[in-house]
């Protein structure tokens, strides 16, 4: 049998490559509890900001089209994420409209800041990516200012100071938030779940 050839070779200094070791695991699982009669639930997600062809091979190695979801309601923060997988009911999601509560960016600073957009940007490991053209998020005393780590927290869905554990400096707080997932998409995956871990019979 003749293996498929994918044009996505990833940079062998970034973590690319893991995306194949994902493949080869999920692929070995499935067939070992399939051999069992067991069902494997499985996700890959990643950034909405790829070329066209990485997509393109990503899901013919997957075998399926992605979802795309995106917190800006109820998190006022622009971080579309690419999500393949088989969970249950997943693509419902793409026009689920029950989440009413929107929320503005100013909900999530901390008093006397007064926040200069109505929606963040991605919250990523590079601060600079705050901005928009030239203008910062946040307005204190007259000038303009980044989010601090306690307000990015509240923009994730984290309670506040959940980051502030272990010694870790500012900076070490504001990766481990860029990295991580909000919590209220966790709670829309989560939720794809519940009929069948919780409600079975």
């Amino acid at each position: 049998m003749s293996e498929t050839l994918y044009c996505f070779i990833p940079d062998p200094k970034s973590s690319g490559h893991l995306f194949f070791n994902f493949v080869h695991i999920r692929n070995f699982l499935q067939k070992r509890m399939s051999l069992a009669g067991v069902h494997l639930f499985w996700m890959f997600e990643n950034t909405t900001h790829m070329k066209e062809q990485i997509k393109t091979d990503i899901c013919t190695a997957l075998g399926c089209e992605p979802i795309t979801l995106c917190p800006s309601s109820p998190v006022s923060m622009a971080r579309e994420r690419h999500f393949w997988d088989n969970l249950p009911a997943m693509y419902d999601l793409c026009t689920d409209t029950t989440d009413t509560m929107c929320l503005n960016l100013q909900d999530f600073l901390r008093p006397h800041r007064t926040a200069n957009f109505q929606c963040s940007r991605t919250i990523t490991t590079n601060k600079w990516n705050q901005k928009r053209g030239t203008r910062l998020p946040v307005t204190v005393n007259g000038r303009e200012d980044y989010m601090n780590v306690n307000e990015i927290e509240s923009l994730m869905g984290f309670r506040l100071h959940y980051t502030d554990a272990c010694d870790l400096s500012i900076r070490q707080r504001f990766n481990f938030l860029a990295k991580g997932w909000c919590i209220p998409v966790v709670q829309k995956l989560l939720q794809t779940l519940i009929d069948i871990l919780f409600h079975k019979g």
